[in-house]
């Protein structure tokens, strides 16, 4: 079965909350809590870890969650979808396997957890974790603009999981990490990224662009001051040379652009960025429209894209869908290296995706 069809046939929507990729306490106990659901509503009783194998333990999913049910209240799995467990992490393990066990007793493989991709970048996580503690996080208030959230704990927690994973797409990719000196972020927000690749290596050449001055004046004042903030528009150009860029990345922002925008876009987009530079965007792509809009699912899978212009663009209630032939057909002009369905890298999912379940694509610009 192709890595496409697998992740295609998984109706599992889930969120690992904690520990965070970092955060993992290894030869220690480590509380796992989060939440699971299945979009067509069949009730998931538990889960069972395993390690090399051998099943550990089974815990239950029963926690109330009126969080997630309030924004998907069809579903009904959604009211009881919450864990919380705790699990004793060794260090020896390889990897720990996560399913989900059905109300038939029906199985499903939900995660693998690799705690030897987590050892072997211990040294680049101890240097990223010190430098982390130094670097501010946004009021409540601007934290929710950019993440939907209130947390900063939470903000300051997804720094380090959604750099790891981007370098992990651009290397599935067949992209040279270090070829990267020069990236924008376009639709940076507060910096929650950029400042990511910033602790990474302080000495590339960053920039972040964002239409909204309150955020970029807040990452002005409080971020690295090599890393350079401007104000874009809804609609081009970008205030950057011609040829500027070895990498764009764009986390979540055609999903907020009419089909029209995203055209000028593409164009502008391809001014900027250096002969055959990479982009890597995220797209909703159709898990969103079945768990949200799936009365509509037929005719996404007809055309391969749906806009709800529910409000003015740009904002968070402008949601665009894209599915994975529009997209070879709008970016016709780049060669698509990596296509990730629900951010997955080679099925089983990914455990702290960069955008949630939205679809990743690394792209490289043809001339």
């Amino acid at each position: 079965m192709s890595r496409r069809e697998s992740i295609g046939s998984s109706a599992l929507v889930y969120s690992l909350e904690t520990p965070q990729f970092h955060l993992l306490q290894l030869n220690s106990v480590n509380r796992f809590s989060g939440f699971v659901l299945d979009y067509n509503s069949k009730p998931i009783v538990s889960i069972n870890v395993y390690l090399d194998n051998e099943r550990l333990n089974s815990f239950e999913v029963d926690g109330v969650s009126k969080d997630i049910s309030d924004h998907i209240p069809h579903i009904l799995s959604a009211k009881n979808c919450r864990f919380d467990f705790r699990l004793y992490v060794r260090e020896d393990a390889s990897k720990y396997v996560f399913e989900v066990v059905y109300h038939d007793q029906s199985r499903e493989l939900l995660f693998e957890y690799n705690v030897a991709d987590a050892l072997s970048l211990e040294s680049w996580l101890k240097r990223i974790n010190r430098d982390l503690i130094d670097i501010p996080v946004p009021s409540a208030d601007l934290v929710y603009l950019t993440q939907g959230i209130h947390g900063s704990e939470a903000y300051q927690n997804s720094i380090i999981p959604g750099i790891c994973n981007m370098k992990r797409y651009l290397a599935s990719s067949g992209i040279e990490i270090d070829s990267l000196q020069s990236i924008l972020d376009f639709g940076c927000g507060t910096g929650r990224l950029i400042v990511g690749w910033h602790l990474d290596n302080p000495e590339r050449r960053l920039y972040g662009c964002d239409i909204n001055e309150e955020l970029l004046a807040w990452a002005r004042d409080n971020l690295p001051q090599r890393i350079t903030w401007n104000q874009s528009s809804m609609t081009p150009p970008l205030p950057y040379p011609s040829k500027s860029f070895d990498f764009i990345y764009l986390v979540s922002v055609f999903t907020h652009l009419s089909l029209d925008s995203q055209y000028l876009w593409i164009e502008e987009l391809k001014r900027v960025i250096r002969p055959f530079g990479h982009i890597l965007l995220t797209l909703q792509g159709e898990i969103y429209v079945r768990v949200f809009y799936l009365q509509r699912a037929e005719e996404f899978s007809k055309t391969g894209y749906l806009e709800m212009a529910n409000a003015d663009e740009g904002s968070n209630s402008f949601a665009t869908y894209h599915g994975f032939e529009f997209i070879k057909e709008l970016f016709s002009d780049f060669e698509i290296l990596g296509y990730y369905p629900r951010g997955s890298i080679n099925y089983p999912e990914v455990v702290f995706p960069v955008a949630a379940f939205q679809d990743v694509y690394v792209l490289k610009c043809r001339s």
